[in-house]
């Protein structure tokens, strides 16, 4: 009797797994107030596949699972797998102060100039570049004098 039984356990939570991870799924593009087929874009799947998953009941495959948890990090995989705790998954426990304090002192000093470094080259290309735009304002006033010659004898006249 008890052999009889356990299939019909494993019949059971499969089939209710199931229908939960797809719940889930929904509920999870619901609450981002998208259709299925704007979810589906979203993540790269065929409407039809996203369809034959969601609405049609069949198994949610593991690409799929894996492509919305890899599109949505925020989601919690845990959640969505096994409907524990909440949508939105926990954030992460170090923060990029709490990992700099624990880098030794040398290599964030590295890490500061080579930041410097960087700034001061972008610094210097934006410099040329002025320059250069001077110069071919420069040039474009002085071909536009020239190609006025009335305007710049008034201009002259102003300005003497």
């Amino acid at each position: 009797m008890l052999i009889k039984f356990l299939p019909n356990i494993y019949v059971f939570k499969h089939i209710f797994m199931k229908q939960d991870v797809n719940q889930r799924v929904i509920a999870f593009f619901r609450s981002r107030h998208q259709s299925m087929n704007a979810f589906a874009k979203e993540i790269g799947v065929n409407s039809a596949t996203a369809n034959n998953y969601l609405s049609q009941g069949r198994d949610c495959s593991l690409d799929f699972i894996c492509t919305i948890i890899d599109k949505f990090p925020s989601l919690s995989a845990e959640w969505l797998l096994r409907g524990n705790g909440t949508m939105e998954a926990a954030p992460e426990t170090t923060t990029p102060e709490k990992s700099e304090e624990k880098m030794p002192v040398d290599i964030m000093m590295q890490k500061l100039i080579d930041t410097v470094q960087s700034y001061e080259r972008q610094l210097a290309a934006k410099h040329t570049e002025i320059e250069r735009l001077k110069m071919t304002l420069t040039a474009l006033k002085e071909a536009s004098d020239l190609s006025h010659p009335a305007k710049s004898k008034a201009m002259g006249d102003m300005s003497g």
